[in-house]
């Protein structure tokens, strides 16, 4: 039963609370008002007495309703972490914007799907490190990246400096690391976002940028680095069958455009925006955006040779041999592919028995 300062602020406002419920009744007939009652009663009272009830309890009421109403908390339960555990630890926050953030939150928690538990609790542990709403948003467009939120990537990178160092860290795991080490890790995503900075930045780095050594110098050779094609790797596998949380019911084709991050992909008729990096993939539909499919050649002695000896010139034999300008080395991981796509110094390529998306991609040794 709810009791203390969220019942008197629900007892003084008992007609209008109620004229709120009949409507959202209206547009949701099978709303009851016992399920609503036992959604406040363990929602409210956290974030009841302090300074800007009014407007904060007031939205969070109606997020309520609405949650109640589509049955989202059990839909997406990330919502019941978000509202119940997150809430009261950025009770501070919430109350500068009360008519945006909490909503704006709910937004990105159900936008998460299976992965909005975690980004709930992600926003708890960095709500205490920034100090605005603003600062809480850009964390979190930064803690959904790391989660898997691959649209969010250049948004997340936009913002990524101008957060506190802790934060920062704290949105991308890294939360053992120095303070200094904050603004490398950016950049390391920044140079390659295939490479986590676990991955690109060696433990002695750590240690003496903990020392207060500066940061440039390594930002500069990671800049500089250009490994040859032989170093490239197998450096993630994006999309999937539709029967497995996927996006594909046959085997899709590659288009031959797109960049580093962003693939174009025809299935059987239809078109899709595939968004991947290190940390996970997102797909949507598209128009068809009018790009042809490159297809491998047959391996020949003829081919490889004439591959290699025309410069700027790349291909990909069926054997996996890729070609790059003067360069050559063979992917076992491109054998066979139906298509592929290469820009900004990858390439990804599309399979007729499988699903996915393989990426090769430069792999650059730790500084």
């Amino acid at each position: 039963m709810i009791s203390g300062p969220a019942a008197r602020w629900l007892e003084a406002r008992r007609e209008a609370l109620n004229a709120r419920f009949e409507q959202a009744r209206r547009r949701h007939p099978g709303l009851a008002p016992e399920v609503v009652l036992g959604a406040l009663d363990s929602i409210l009272p956290p974030l009841a007495g302090g300074e800007g009830d009014e407007a904060l309890l007031s939205a969070v009421y109606d997020l309520v309703l609405l949650h109640v109403a589509r049955g989202a908390f059990g839909a997406q339960p990330g919502l019941g972490v978000l509202l119940r555990e997150t809430f009261p630890r950025l009770r501070p926050l919430l109350a500068e914007q009360p008519g945006f953030l909490p909503a704006a939150l709910s937004n990105a928690v159900e936008r998460m799907g299976p992965r909005g538990g975690d980004l709930a609790r992600g926003l708890a542990a960095v709500g205490p490190l920034v100090t605005s709403a603003r600062q809480l948003l850009d964390a979190g467009a930064l803690l959904a990246w790391r989660l898997g939120e691959a649209r969010a990537r250049e948004a997340a990178l936009a913002v990524a400096g101008s957060l506190p160092a802790r934060a920062a860290l704290e949105a991308l795991g890294l939360e053992g690391w120095p303070d200094g080490a904050a603004a490398l890790a950016v950049e390391v995503l920044r140079v390659d976002a295939w490479q986590t900075p676990r991955e690109a930045v060696s433990s002695r780095t750590l240690e003496r940028v903990a020392e207060g050594a500066p940061i440039e110098p390594l930002v500069a050779a990671l800049r500089s680095s250009c490994p040859p094609l032989a170093a490239w790797r197998l450096v993630g596998r994006a999309g999937g069958f539709s029967g497995f949380e996927g996006s594909f019911h046959v085997p899709p084709v590659v288009l031959d455009g797109g960049d580093r991050h962003r693939f174009h992909v025809r299935c059987d008729g239809e078109f899709f925006l595939v968004e991947a990096d290190c940390f996970g993939w997102r797909c949507r539909p598209q128009p068809d955006p009018g790009l042809p499919v490159c297809s491998p050649a047959g391996a020949g002695k003829v081919k490889r040779l004439v591959s290699r000896i025309t410069a700027g010139g790349t291909s990909l034999q069926l054997d996996g041999a890729l070609t790059l300008g003067k360069e050559q080395a063979r992917f076992e991981e491109l054998a066979g592919a139906s298509a592929y796509a290469v820009a900004s110094g990858a390439v990804a390529a599309t399979h007729p028995d499988s699903h996915r998306i393989r990426v090769v991609a430069a792999r650059r040794e730790p500084v």
